[in-house]
């Protein structure tokens, strides 16, 4: 064989390994409301990100992401605002439905070679309820070491 070609068998053969480990992966977002909505979504497996996306909707909308990922453990968040709105969202995997939800969420899942599904959800507020708790806690902090200087 000539080392061109034996180039392009290995050239393809590799390609080949890599399409057949892909996993297709698919997240689906919905909105609808007055006002509406925007937000976004991501996947990170060890920190680097494997799939992003974004929406912004008037009044109904929806959109659909595909992806190939590989097996392992990735970091799942979406988070969106909207005034007088509503935000639904699945995520499916080969296919089939494994994550949905109507609020913001952040998970740690797991993809396996068979293509099965492990989700450890973690509850953790969103990221404008966490800004306003510290917000509030802040201005609570400086009223009372305030207060606290008069007194003295």
């Amino acid at each position: 064989m000539k080392t061109v070609a034996r180039f392009a068998l290995v050239a393809g053969l590799a390609l080949a390994a890599n399409v057949a480990s892909a996993i297709p992966l698919t997240v689906n977002v919905e909105t609808a409301g007055f006002v509406g909505s925007a937000g976004e979504w991501s996947l990170a497996m060890s920190g680097s990100p494997e799939g992003s996306g974004s929406w912004l909707h008037l009044f109904y909308g929806n959109d659909s992401w595909d992806l190939d990922v590989d097996p392992g453990v990735y970091q799942w968040s979406i988070s969106g605002v909207g005034l007088a709105s509503g935000v639904w969202w699945n995520v499916l995997l080969d296919g089939k439905q494994v994550l949905d939800g109507s609020a913001g969420a952040f998970a740690t899942f797991e993809f396996n070679q068979d293509r099965t599904f492990t989700a450890r959800t973690v509850s953790v507020p969103e990221p404008q309820t966490l800004t306003l708790l510290s917000v509030g806690l802040g201005l609570l902090a400086f009223g009372l070491r305030r207060k606290r200087r008069q007194s003295v």
